[in-house]
């Protein structure tokens, strides 16, 4: 079962260029896909809880240029959705970014995306999300079947008793103190 490590990691996010910078460095030569993202809050509410869950339905359209190498598509999400206080996290990814790294157009894009809409989607709690690419249809359904308002006990997070901590090594991958691995 492997050397039963665990490593703690604080990894500094500052130390790498920053996403305007990496853009900037890309050739100006690649071709351009325009990515096209509205999100509208339909005012429908649910109430979850002690929170309330509101509706919100997104398009993001992708339009690539000649020599791009990602198909055009469409994608509808529609979903309802919580706000969580201190989940900075999920704050912080837009629609395109939750779709996942095979959405993505490859290194070799410039991409421009545009936000219209001014609608915050949150946690999501219900979303079925449909894209339409190369003839296809691909759907994913996400669904909370259960969640409690009461504290997590701290055990949970804490690592299995016979097992040990670990240091990163030098080019950030963790190092185990046995020698012959």
């Amino acid at each position: 079962m492997g050397a039963k490590t665990y490593t703690k990691s604080t990894r500094l996010w500052s130390t790498l260029p920053p996403r305007r910078a990496r853009a900037e460095q890309a050739n100006n030569a690649n071709p351009e896909v325009l990515i096209t993202i509205d999100s509208n809050d339909t005012g429908e509410v649910r109430e979850m809880g002690s929170y309330e869950a509101h509706r919100i339905k997104t398009k993001i359209t992708v339009k690539p240029s000649k020599g791009a190498s990602i198909a055009p598509s469409k994608t509808f999400i529609d979903g309802w959705y919580i706000d969580l206080p201190g989940l900075s996290c999920r704050d912080s990814l837009t629609p395109l970014q939750e779709l996942g790294p095979g959405f993505f157009p490859t290194l070799r894009t410039n991409r421009v995306i545009k936000y219209k809409g001014d609608a915050r989607r949150g946690f999501a709690v219900e979303e079925t999300s449909k894209r339409k690419q190369s003839g296809n249809v691909i759907i994913d359904k996400t669904e909370l079947l259960e969640f409690s308002e009461k504290p997590l006990d701290p055990s949970l997070f804490e690592p299995p008793p016979d097992f040990k901590e670990t240091q990163f090594g030098p080019i950030g991958m963790a190092q185990s103190e046995r020698t012959d691995q």
